[in-house]
């Protein structure tokens, strides 16, 4: 291989992972887009067709290929208890300099961890009807 020129900048923006707490043999979804800066415009745009590493710990787990828009997604399966940190990584090729993202946690636990979610959905549930629920009494004449 060619000695990389590493000529335009590149990010990989809007890097999502969710959920991120799951149980043992779970799945989370992973995506982004990976973009090059043009400077003349002072704008970014998609890189289509290069692969980009997903990282768990350090270690490659998947490697998506961009679409046409720049996008990339894969899920990963998760099936020991623990706390996981997962992150995008570009290695660059000839033209685009290499990139990688923030990392981002994913708890895994075990089945019998399963009480504890639910009162924390029904928590959240609870708050989330609660906020618009005042504000409606509030405001009401």
């Amino acid at each position: 291989m060619a000695k990389p020129l590493f000529f335009l900048t590149t990010r990989i923006a809007d890097f999502r992972v969710f959920p991120s707490v799951v149980f043992e043999g779970g799945t989370v979804e992973v995506s982004g887009k990976l973009l090059h800066h043009i400077p003349l415009l002072c704008t970014w745009r998609p890189v289509s067709g290069e692969t980009v590493k997903i990282l768990v710990n350090g270690e490659t787990r998947a490697q998506p290929v961009t679409a046409e828009n720049g996008e990339f997604y894969t899920k990963l399966r998760f099936d020991k208890k623990g706390t996981y940190r997962v992150k995008a990584y570009y290695p660059g090729s000839l033209l685009y300099k290499p990139c990688e993202t923030h990392e981002e946690t994913v708890t895994v636990i075990g089945r019998e961890q399963k009480p504890y979610l639910y009162l924390a959905l029904a928590i959240l549930a609870a708050t989330t009807a609660a906020i618009p629920a005042t504000i409606y009494l509030a405001t009401r004449k």
